[in-house]
């Protein structure tokens, strides 16, 4: 498969690019897992991810945090999501 830079894209297939948005519902009725959902990535995910109807399995190590999101996460959508205190590095096998 071969990469196209941007710059090298016409200027109707930029407009398209750009100017794509998808719907709000998008994610209806489907249950995302995010790890690390308290912060960087994961965070910025998890916002986007409600943005389009999804619901979520919030996964954190840090229970503080976890609970916040959680709590703005029902908030923003008022809807139930769960959230789950995990540490994946330090979790063992049975």
């Amino acid at each position: 498969m071969e990469l196209i830079a941007l710059d090298k894209l016409s200027m109707k297939t930029k407009d398209i690019i750009e100017s794509y948005r998808p719907a709000t519902n998008l994610l209806n009725e489907k249950v995302i897992l995010v790890t690390g959902s308290t912060g960087g990535i994961g965070k910025a995910c998890v916002h986007k991810l409600v943005d389009h109807g999804a619901t979520l399995i919030l996964q954190g190590k840090n229970i503080s945090k976890l609970e916040h999101l959680y709590d703005e996460i029902v908030a923003k959508t008022n809807e139930s999501h769960a959230a789950i205190p995990l540490d994946l590095l330090s979790a063992q096998k049975d």
